[in-house]
């Protein structure tokens, strides 16, 4: 991380891509020009990661859902499921779990938590989030921009204490469900693919004239947009990459550790329950600082912010992973809103009793 500054420009930059959709407006309030957002966004991104999209699944009639097994489902074909996005094996303690990751319609949530889980023997958790959250800067935490990862993990606890109850970042939207069509999909892959791309060449490569791409993208695929976040990645050589259960006493202590870990870029993704005050936490330490993160981790727990801790691995080995949405996504969304949606879909599977909140039935 040392041979490649980042400064406190492209931090304000990256924290402005979670507050607008529009590059214009950010290099206006940064007294910059756009083609400089541009150009430092690019560098970083090529540097030291990746930008990522996050959609408000929800309004598109998606579900997140995170399953944790004991072992790789079988008879079901699993990469040929155009809603899985990633399968990755963890290890802890000589105990080997596999995640998956999917993003299946809201009606078909239960039929695949009920198949995977059974063809798993039942050894699995399942877990139904909003959209992951990613790194948004905030120079409270981050003390030297050039090495942003360099965060004092003893810290965690007062910072967690000190820092506000109500959650800055929005988890969802406020469009209304729609029924995204093939010029909407369109767009959101490439999107997906490309954050920076003008929607002028994802015209020209869908197909369609500019005026019909850009009346898509205002009224259909920008209010699904939740924000825009770059993702920097450790080097390999001395990055841990983990997952971690953190169940929280309260809404409000995971809103405090919430601004907390998505102001520091080791989270390299946020879950948060729908119905529970439960985060999966994804994560990513020096391997020097490895152990100060575990044991500011269970601070959290003595402190009484934290209720419970479970050690979910060390990510060794990813499976399968799709960047972008399927060509093809039939989507009719559903109209929930998020909490409808939970208590539907927790009334289904207990009815079922496949699974409740991340335990088995």
């Amino acid at each position: 991380m040392r041979g490649s500054t980042i400064g406190r420009l492209e931090l304000q930059v990256i924290e402005g891509l979670a507050r607008s959709r529009s590059l214009a407006s950010i290099a206006s309030s940064l007294g910059v020009s756009k083609e400089a957002v541009r150009r430092h966004l690019r560098r970083l991104e090529y540097s030291q990661g990746r930008l990522s999209l996050r959609y408000d699944l929800y309004a598109m009639g998606l579900s997140y859902l995170v399953l944790v097994c004991d072992r790789v489902p079988r008879g079901l074909e699993l990469a040929k499921s155009p809603y899985l996005r990633s399968v990755a094996r963890t290890l802890s303690l000589g105990r080997r779990r596999v995640v998956i990751v999917m993003t299946p319609p809201a009606a078909h949530l239960r039929g695949y938590v009920a198949s995977l889980l059974s063809s798993a023997s039942g050894a699995g958790r399942a877990y139904v989030t909003y959209p992951p959250i990613y790194w948004i800067p905030d120079l409270r935490y981050i003390r030297d921009p050039e090495d942003p990862f360099n965060y004092d993990w003893g810290n965690l606890c007062r910072d967690v204490e000190e820092a506000p109850s109500e959650l800055r970042l929005r988890l969802v939207s406020e469009a209304p469900p729609r029924k995204v069509d093939r010029i909407d999909l369109a767009l959101i892959r490439e999107l997906e693919l490309n954050p920076l791309k003008s929607i002028r060449s994802i015209a020209r490569r869908i197909g369609v004239s500019q005026q019909l791409a850009h009346y898509h993208y205002k009224r259909h695929v920008a209010p699904l947009v939740l924000s825009r976040n770059l993702r920097l990645a450790m080097s390999g050589s001395e990055a841990l990459r983990g997952l971690v259960e953190l169940e929280f006493e309260s809404r409000s202590s995971v809103a405090k550790f919430l601004n907390v870990m998505s102001s520091i870029p080791h989270a390299l993704a946020l879950l948060v329950c729908v119905r529970e005050p439960v985060v999966l936490l994804n994560y990513q330490v020096r391997a020097s600082q490895y152990v100060e993160f575990i044991r500011a981790i269970l601070e959290l727990r003595d402190c009484g912010i934290v209720r419970s801790v479970s050690d979910l691995g060390l990510f060794y080995a990813r499976i399968f992973s799709r960047r972008a949405l399927p060509k093809r996504l039939p989507v009719t969304p559903s109209g929930w809103i998020p909490d409808e949606f939970a208590s539907h879909a927790e009334a289904e599977l207990a009815r079922e009793g496949v699974v409740t909140w991340g335990k088995l039935a």
